[in-house]
This record gives C-alpha cells, sequence and structure tokens, in this order.
C-alpha cells in the first residue's frame, strides 16, 4: 500500500529517502507550494503555514501513481507474484500478556470503543515485543519481550544484497526504536524518518 496518512505532506521524506527525489523533487519546500496553500496560523511565528490544498489531489495522485508501493490487479497480470507468509510465534512471556489483554477485553465486557482500540494497540505492542505502562508511581515504563518479528526482521535484512533498498514501515515510535536498534546490532545501513 501506499503510507499516506492525513497529511499527504509525510510522503515526500519517504519517497526522497527512496528515489532521492525524482518523484516529488528535490526540495521539501518546493514540494510544499506545489501541492499546498499558504494559510494563515497562529501557531508560527510568522503567523503563515502551508496546508495540503485537497483541489490539488489530482495532480498529487498523478505524481504519487508513478511512485507507488500498490498495484492494480490489472496491472500485475503478466507478473510472477510470490506469496511469502512468514509465521512467528511469540515469546511464553508475550503470549501471557496478549492473552491477558484478550481476556480483559472479553470479560470485563466494556463497550466503550475508546477500550476497544486501546486493547487493539495493546495487543499490537505486545507482538512486537513490547508493552506501555503507567507504575505505581505514576511514571511511564515499558516492558520488553524477546521479539520473534525483530529477529526474523534481522536475518531478512542482513540477508539482502547491498544494492537492494528496503521500506520498513511501522506505526508507534517505540517499534522504530526497536527497529533502528535491531538494524544497528546487526551492523545494516538505514535510515530513519
Amino acid at each position: 500500500g501506499t503510507p499516506v496518512g492525513r497529511n499527504p505532506y509525510v510522503l515526500w521524506a519517504q519517497a526522497h529517502l527512496v528515489d532521492q527525489g525524482e518523484h516529488f523533487g528535490y526540495n521539501y519546500a518546493f514540494f510544499e507550494a506545489a501541492f499546498g496553500k499558504n494559510v494563515y496560523s497562529r501557531f508560527t511565528g510568522n503567523n503563515r503555514e502551508w496546508r495540503f490544498d485537497k483541489n490539488k489531489m489530482d495532480l498529487f495522485q498523478y505524481k504519487l501513481d508513478s511512485f507507488s508501493l500498490a498495484y492494480g490487479k490489472g496491472e500485475v497480470q503478466t507478473a510472477t507474484v510470490e506469496t511469502n507468509i512468514v509465521r512467528l510465534t511469540m515469546t511464553p512471556d508475550q503470549q501471557k500478556a496478549y492473552d491477558d489483554a484478550i481476556h480483559k477485553m472479553l470479560f470485563d465486557r466494556t463497550e466503550e470503543l475508546i477500550e476497544l482500540k486501546s486493547t487493539f494497540h495493546r495487543l499490537r505492542q505486545i507482538a512486537s515485543g513490547y508493552l506501555p505502562f503507567v507504575d505505581n508511581d505514576g511514571k511511564s515504563r515499558i516492558v520488553h519481550f524477546d521479539s520473534a518479528k525483530l529477529d526474523w526482521l534481522s536475518a531478512f535484512v542482513s540477508e539482502l544484497p547491498t544494492d537492494c533498498p528496503c521500506v520498513i514501515f511501522h506505526e508507534y515510535v517505540h517499534s522504530g526504536e526497536l527497529i533502528s536498534k535491531t538494524l544497528k546490532a546487526a551492523k545494516v545501513t538505514f535510515a530513519e524518518l
């Protein structure tokens, strides 16, 4: 898929990392001006900021189409598509934390959407090798687990040819920190956004 959230401007850095400016230009300020409008903002020093102009979405999409990491069904009919499903197993500590979170969700019977979303995020974090929590003194802490995901990632990127770039997407800041630590330990050259 294409990793764009609510703000399409974040794609410039991702594209630049992959193609050094070939698709969206070599200068972020030009990219911002090309796809945005300069509007009033009380949160900036000069009271102005660039915001993505939704009227330019067609142009943005046109530029994005040639860069996208996704293809339509008709575009890959002649290509050989390989499915490589990697099955990983959680450590016993991870599995217990995961099961506890599921149990809490099922048996506490909360109907609050925010609680369900919170449990979903906790499950994803546990599967990624950590679990943030607030201790009895009100301090934020993180429990780390051995992670089959990170072990697999380390082996995978270590085996890639040096001329084969790889983009790793993650959602949580701490996941990015763990991925960076894993890549450094594997002596893999990387850049992070």
